[in-house]
């Protein structure tokens, strides 16, 4: 995999210049949404195997929107999300990016888990548990899950902040993205066309709008599967 930080504006064309069919994308930031700090935006594009990382600390405003805003709102270019909830709330309050034709992987997940009958499928799941669930399945390996936990409680502590100079904080940056595709295409094989796979589409079209609403919160209340 081809790692590319992006930096400043004379980096952009590194990303702008590519014709994209599918992305996946995560936001990593305090308090992500409208109010919070984003500090990074992960994209991964599968058909280059190539991550791209957004550095949006240094990153200007307008390169931000220069980059991402066409990719990000286009309905021709796939984009995949575990929990799109905070990233389009704050995308779009903090960059004016409106989030068109998102597949949110963890409505696919608990959908998957209903199809199967494997587990509850009351609650969604988290994307390391869902990684871990299916590590076999998507070839993430022992390691790389370690990396994953290890790099999740530092960002739980209260002094929450991201160093890109730390390869064990850009390998976490990379695991939440680069599995997104092959984690869909595990649950999608199952779940198909059906009843289940509108539901998903009726809840992924209730996410993307998330930032119309006056408040948002994502807190445990919205740990409860609507699928």
């Amino acid at each position: 995999m081809i790692y590319t930080k992006i930096c400043q504006t004379n980096e952009l064309d590194n990303f702008t210049s590519n014709d994209f069919s599918e992305l996946a994308v995560d936001i990593e930031g305090d308090n992500l949404s409208r109010h919070g700090k984003i500090f990074t935006i992960q994209v991964y594009a599968p058909s280059i195997d190539t991550f791209y990382l957004f550095d949006c600390k240094t990153l200007s405003y307008s390169d931000v929107r220069l980059a991402l805003n066409n990719v990000f709102s286009s309905n021709s270019v796939i984009k995949y999300f575990f929990d799109c909830r905070s990233d389009v709330d704050a995308l779009y309050h903090q960059y004016n990016i409106e989030l068109k034709n998102v597949l949110d992987v963890q409505l696919f997940e608990v959908g998957f888990r209903k199809c199967s009958g494997s587990g509850n499928s009351r609650y969604y799941s988290g994307l390391y548990k869902t990684l871990n669930t299916y590590s076999y399945d998507v070839g993430i390996t022992s390691s790389e899950l370690a990396v994953k936990n290890k790099i999740s409680q530092q960002f739980k502590s209260k002094n929450y902040d991201i160093d890109l100079n730390d390869q064990d904080v850009l390998k976490y940056l990379a695991i939440d993205v680069v599995y997104l595709k092959k984690l869909y295409d595990l649950f999608f094989m199952k779940i198909g066309h059906g009843k289940i796979f509108r539901s998903i589409q009726i809840e992924t079209q209730k996410r993307m709008e998330i930032w119309k609403k006056a408040h948002f919160v994502n807190d445990r209340s919205n740990a409860i599967s609507a699928i």
